[in-house]
């Protein structure tokens, strides 16, 4: 599967009628009644169905109770496009108008055109929700979920990691045949959803994780895809699942790992917190927190943090000015809301833009803190002289103006460990 350039993605219908839909006459030459080994994904970030038991076979329901079981698959690849292509593939009822039909009747709960999957101009694959009724797309950790009533088809995209030139020139190739359609035939565009259906969390979007661009004593922090309208995003990803903690919440023991994760779980839940009042042009924006997996979804910035982007290019001393400046600016939106980061470093400055406009972004603010300073928290080499000199501890939002000139004397000089001849 991971090697073909062919295929765009597989969908398996789970037994019953998602099954028996799939299997339908009308849509008979895209689906393959494939072999059991070809159900077990390769553990590649990429793809939106991991396990994490990969010996096991997924028929094999002694071994995993939570799997469910699924039977054939159908294949949406190049070589048999949609009908339209500016729509993409079109799944539902309606024998005339759709690409994959789900059931051979009409049913109360599934639309005639009922979702659609594309790929968008920017080489994205979305899957937009088009009826009158609601959907729910949801990544449970196996891979994407179309969930109707008693009904449910699991999504997987391939990695390609063994041919992503032939893939991508596929998808360059898919993308342009549906921009000349676009011209020839006047326009016409995907149907938009509904707009007078209600908002509700089953129709919230679904983040799928692309790629892992960090990691940490938390969790990891992915690049994310909304897959309803294709754009990148940063999710900052707990260990732990809802029911892990649920479960941790229930039986408190005195062990190290429970309070490793309760002291990691108050940090989450605080960044959380100080997020959603952070709306600055120098600060990462928040966007949302799905609950399930637990995370914080935020803006993503591709370059990356100030440390990295020197490793790359050294960070001028104009550009040192202009993370001084906008630093100073960020820092003191926070401090008027009575809000300190208190882990001001070059890894919590991200780089937004270089080429043209130089932009930086404070970001981490899992130590971030409303109101009196008095633990002894954050990064050495960046914490002020009120750290070390006094007993108790007591200091204010001062400490951030003053980590933020350390990083500015590190890239100036190369001045590091300027603490150490501090007598702790």
């Amino acid at each position: 599967m991971d090697d073909d350039p062919n295929l765009i993605l597989v969908i398996r219908g789970v037994l019953g009628d998602a099954a028996k839909g799939l299997k339908l006459p009308h849509n008979r030459t895209r689906y393959s009644d494939l072999p059991d080994g070809f159900h077990k994904p390769p553990p590649d970030p990429r793809s939106r169905s991991s396990s994490p038991n990969s010996n096991s076979d997924e028929g094999d329901q002694g071994n995993n109770n939570n799997k469910p079981p699924r039977e054939g698959s159908l294949l949406l690849t190049f070589d048999k496009p949609p009908a339209n292509v500016t729509r993409g593939f079109t799944f539902g009822t309606s024998k005339r108008r759709c690409d994959v039909l789900l059931a051979k009747t009409s049913v109360p709960n599934i639309s005639g055109v009922h979702f659609v999957i594309t790929l968008e101009n920017t080489g994205h694959l979305v899957l937009r929700d088009v009826s009158s009724r609601e959907t729910a797309v949801s990544y449970d950790g196996w891979g994407e979920h179309v969930h109707l009533r008693g009904f449910r088809l699991d999504i997987t995209l391939p990695s390609h990691a063994s041919c992503q030139s032939q893939y991508k020139a596929n998808v360059d190739a898919y993308v342009k045949a549906s921009q000349d359609s676009v011209l020839s035939l006047g326009g016409l565009n995907m149907p938009s959803q509904d707009p007078t259906r209600p908002r509700s969390p089953i129709n919230d979007p679904i983040y799928f994780p692309a790629e892992t661009i960090g990691h940490g004593s938390f969790g990891k922090v992915y690049k994310v895809l909304d897959v309803s309208t294709g754009r990148d995003y940063a999710s900052k990803r707990f260990l732990l699942h809802s029911a892990d903690i649920e479960q941790m919440k229930k039986k408190p023991t005195e062990s190290p790992a429970f309070k490793q994760h309760q002291t990691e779980l108050v940090e989450f839940l605080n960044e959380m917190k100080i997020m959603k009042y952070l709306m600055h042009k120098h600060v990462v924006e928040f966007v949302c927190y799905p609950a399930d997996p637990l995370q914080i979804v935020m803006e993503y910035m591709p370059l990356g943090s100030l440390r990295f982007q020197h490793s790359v290019i050294p960070i001028s001393t104009t550009e040192i000015q202009l993370v001084l400046a906008q630093g100073l600016d960020a820092l003191r939106f926070m401090h008027s809301r009575d809000i300190t980061h208190r882990d001001i470093k070059p890894e919590n400055i991200l780089v937004y833009s270089r080429n043209g406009p130089f932009i930086i972004k404070l970001a981490d603010f899992g130590l971030s803190k409303f109101g009196s300073l008095r633990t002894n928290v954050g990064t050495l080499d960046y914490r002020a002289p009120e750290f070390f000199h006094s007993q108790p501890i007591n200091y204010d939002s001062r400490v951030d103006i003053w980590a933020l000139g350390v990083v500015a004397l590190e890239f100036t000089y190369g001045a590091t460990e300027v603490n150490s001849g501090y007598d702790t």
